[in-house]
């Protein structure tokens, strides 16, 4: 871990931390998550992030094949 890259929404979570937790705290949860919880976003390019949302389409058609064929049926791509 050490190296991350912004993207869209990062200052989002890092603004409600720093109002919620103060600077030191926010600072030192942002940096954990960024590392790890958030280590698929934050990579140079976004391709961890697109086939963990490939998964969206078949982990649905296992749980839920009513709602699975709704949203195939609408050709709706796991991301927007």
């Amino acid at each position: 871990p050490g190296i991350v890259s912004y993207y869209q929404g990062y200052h989002d979570i890092a603004s409600v931390l720093l109002m919620t937790c103060g600077e030191e705290l926010a600072t030192a949860m942002l940096e954990r998550m960024a590392l790890f919880h958030l280590r698929d976003c934050t990579r140079p390019t976004l391709e961890p992030v697109i086939d963990a949302l490939d998964l969206i389409m078949p982990l649905l058609r296992r749980t839920d094949e009513e709602i699975h064929a709704h949203v195939a049926k609408a050709g709706v791509p796991p991301f927007y």
